[in-house]
């Protein structure tokens, strides 16, 4: 997969069909999009924005996946091209024709028909289809994807991760919600307890889910393995930070350092503070026994 930033010079030289939207998510909606792209008989391309988006535009809220996460699900659907600007005012104040003329090598345009574009969202998808008409390009405009007689869209998926209701999350996205970050070392209290964990420290830039404790899965050495995962806080060892506590069902190599990623399955219960180590250890072996039942690799 090659990624373009069309404020530079590039080479593309092939015939493209251009999957067009922000793609913040890339839940099932937008791979309707890029499977209707790839169906054109063209390289597959998808355009987005890197960076702030959210706060380029105003809106006062984070952003679910980071831009490493996006591209690795882009490439994991098959895409060929990730085109994309930086979310700064320059390029969001881009007039729609001017927009489309970023993609001299498109042969087919792809969108919802809820897709807006051009500075102050001025252009639609009439304005598209008139466009690609004028110029001989072909386009296609998709339906938006529904589940259970709701729009699947980042804003509600952003609700569903807030409530903590992975199920739902998982059905959206196409696949479960992860999380990932650098294992650093903590208080190693669950290697004295017979129980380690990775930790890591989510990045506040994003929206983080519920927290609590998740029934979760971790892809190792090409091996998926059941995990529990704590996000938040340990306040039974004075921990007041925001972080990803990890035991790793089965596991028994070194992982600090490594950047591993928390596939999260399903809510477990709410983070407690226990009397004591004793107790705690007791409710993570309750946690251990609910995800081996809930969790189906």
């Amino acid at each position: 997969m090659q990624i373009v930033d069309l404020t530079q010079p590039n080479h593309i030289g092939e015939p493209l069909s251009v999957a067009l939207g922000y793609f913040d998510t890339i839940h099932v909606g937008h791979q309707a999009l890029i499977e209707r792209a790839k169906a054109q008989g063209y390289r597959c391309a998808v355009f987005t924005f890197s960076g702030d988006f959210y706060g380029a535009l105003g809106f006062g809220v984070k952003p679910i996946f980071d831009w490493t996460t996006r591209l690795d699900f882009l490439q994991q659907l098959g895409v060929d091209y990730v085109l994309y600007l930086p979310a700064e005012p320059k390029w969001l104040a881009l007039d729609g024709r001017r927009f489309l003329e970023l993609f001299p090598t498109a042969k087919h345009f792809v969108c919802g028909t809820d897709f807006r574009f051009g500075s102050g969202a001025d252009c639609d998808v009439e304005y598209l289809v008139r466009y690609c008409n004028e110029r001989g390009l072909g386009s296609s405009v998709v339906e938006l994807t529904f589940h259970e007689g709701r729009k699947v869209s980042t804003r509600y998926l952003r609700t569903l991760l807030q409530e903590g209701d992975m199920t739902t999350l998982a059905v959206e996205l196409g696949r479960p919600y992860s999380m990932h970050g650098v294992v650093t070392h903590g208080k190693e209290l669950g290697r004295t307890l017979g129980l380690p964990t990775a930790n890591f420290l989510p990045s506040p830039s994003l929206e983080l889910p519920k927290r609590g404790v998740y029934a979760a899965s971790v892809p190792l050495n090409g091996q998926e393995y059941l995990a529990v995962a704590n996000v938040g806080a340990q306040p039974t060892v004075g921990g007041e930070q925001t972080v990803c506590e990890t035991h790793v069902l089965g596991f028994g190599g070194d992982l600090y350092g490594e950047d591993i990623t928390v596939r999260l399955h399903e809510y477990l219960r709410p983070i407690v503070k226990f009397e004591d180590v004793e107790h705690l250890k007791e409710q993570v072996l309750n946690d251990i026994r609910q995800t081996k039942e809930k969790v189906r690799l």
